[in-house]
This record gives structure tokens, C-alpha cells and sequence, in this order.
């Protein structure tokens, strides 16, 4: 059953490196050796996203391997059975767009796993199609570090990558979330593909969470409300607000908004266990 509401709504990653030549240097008469650096240096996951909250939360920085040999990078928040992906739009913030929602969600007792999908922040750019391998090696790391139920949430086309893997049948997850997402089939990378979002979205058969904003102009608003109209799911929900803005800016910035701690939190509480 869809239901369909009108809610009010509140509210390069640079990588430094500084490797020496090596040498001797010349002072005053006395010859100093000057030893090259072993390996360039880059910020940490709080420097990056310039976030005490995060340095407060002391993320563990992980890394694991795509099916197709891409090499990825996630941080984790949390720990305990109830585990989520979070996937982020295409800005080149890449994982620090979920901040401070990353650190809401794991003071809310979830085990957060926030990831830079293929291309982007510290993860590799073998091929830049196979999002959807992304988010199910992402769900097999999170289970292997104890999570029982995994529910991927993604922002624009993090929201669209959770619906072409949750539309393979090799998927893991318990149920999505898409934010300001829409037509999967060109995320898509598994078997019988299709150009026909319908066709896939009709093979997703896990509870999803659509949302999307009037005010969005970052999306194609009529696309995202066909696509989830679509969903076969059987327990799937279609929010619409009034407000709200684009993809993650829908949970709040400083403060999580009414959405945040309404629909959003009800049902991520509702599937993971």
C-alpha cells in the first residue's frame, strides 16, 4: 500500500601529500641526512569532513573490495545488530554529505557503515558503472562485522543505487531508502537487465521508503513518484513533502527536522531488529 502524506519540514575531497626526495642538506659545516616519507598522507575521515562531531564519535575507517576487484572506503559509527548503509549523491563531498546524520543515527543505537562509492572521496575508480556492487559488498562487510539486518539508505543517485541492488536477486537487504532517487536501470549491473525502470523496480520485494520534496529542483519529481509507484514491495511507503530540499538535506542540517525523527526513524525502526 502506498501512502502518500504532505509533511512540514524543518530544515574534493583533498588529499595531502608530502613525500620527500631524500638527501643530505648543508648547515653551519654539518651534513644531515633527510629520509624520503614511505607513503603520502592524507586527512582523516573528521579532518575531511571538518566534523568534531565525527572526531568526538571516533569513526573506524574501513575498507573492503567490490566484486569486480574495485577497492572501497567507509567509515564505521556504531556497532550492534541493527546495521545501515548510507550512500551519498554525486557531490564530490562523497561521504561527508551524511554528516552529522552519519552521527545521529549511531547515537540512535544503529550500526552506520558510510561509504565512498567507486570514483569518489578515498575509494578506487576501476569502472564508473557498478554502483550497485558497491552497496552489496558494503552490506557483506557490514554483516561480517555483526550486523543481523541491513537497510541501505542513499541520497539522489545513492537513492537510485538502492533500488537497482535491492532489483538484483543476489541482494542482501532487509529494506531501502531513497531520497530524492528515481529510475534504476542505468545503476543497474545485474542479471536480465532492463532500460525499463518498471521491469526492475517490480523485482524489488524488500519494505521501501521513497521521499522526495515539491521544492526539489534537483530531480524530476513526476519520474520519482512513477518509479515508486512501480515497487511491488510489499510494505513500501511514498512521503511527499511540502519542503524540504534535495536528498539528505530532507533529515535536517544542524538539527534533525520532523521527517527526520517521524517517517524516517519509524521506519528504519520498524525493519531492522
Amino acid at each position: 500500500m502506498i501512502v502518500t502524506r504532505v509533511l512540514p519540514a524543518l530544515l574534493l575531497c583533498v588529499v595531502a601529500a608530502a613525500c620527500g626526495e631524500g638527501g643530505e642538506t648543508s648547515s653551519g659545516g654539518e651534513t644531515t641526512t633527510v629520509s624520503p616519507s614511505a607513503t603520502p598522507t592524507r586527512p582523516s575521515i573528521d579532518e575531511r569532513c571538518s566534523s568534531e562531531e565525527l572526531r568526538a564519535a571516533a569513526p573506524t575507517e574501513v575498507s573492503f573490495e567490490a566484486s569486480d576487484g574495485t577497492e572501497l572506503f567507509a567509515v564505521e559509527l556504531g556497532d550492534g545488530p541493527r546495521g545501515l548503509v548510507l550512500l551519498h549523491t554525486t557531490m564530490s563531498t562523497a561521504l561527508c554529505g551524511w554528516t552529522p546524520a552519519m552521527t545521529w543515527l549511531a547515537d540512535a543505537g544503529f550500526h552506520v557503515l558510510a561509504m565512498d562509492s567507486r570514483c569518489s572521496g578515498y575509494s578506487g575508480c576501476e569502472t564508473g558503472k557498478g554502483f550497485d556492487l558497491d552497496l552489496i559488498a558494503a552490506t557483506e562487510e557490514l554483516r561480517s562485522r555483526g550486523a543481523e539486518t541491513v537497510i541501505a539508505v542513499g541520497g539522489s543517485r545513492g537513492g537510485s543505487v538502492t533500488l537497482a541492488t535491492a532489483a538484483r536477486p543476489d541482494h542482501d537487504l532487509d529494506a531501502v531508502v531513497d531520497l530524492s532517487g528515481g529510475w534504476p536501470h542505468e545503476y543497474y549491473t545485474g542479471p536480465s537487465p532492463s532500460d525499463d525502470p518498471a521491469v526492475l523496480a517490480k523485482r524489488i520485494d524488500v519494505p521501501v521508503l521513497g521521499a522526495a520534496a515539491r521544492d526539489d529542483l534537483g530531480m524530476n519529481l513526476e519520474e520519482h513518484r512513477a518509479v515508486h509507484h512501480a515497487i511491488a514491495a510489499e510494505d513500501k511507503e511514498y512521503v511527499l513533502l511540502k519542503e524540504g530540499g534535495h536528498a539528505m538535506i530532507m533529515l535536517g542540517l544542524d538539527e534533525p527536522s520532523a521527517f527526520y525523527r517521524g517517517d524516517f526513524m519509524t521506519f528504519l525502526e520498524k525493519h531492522s531488529r
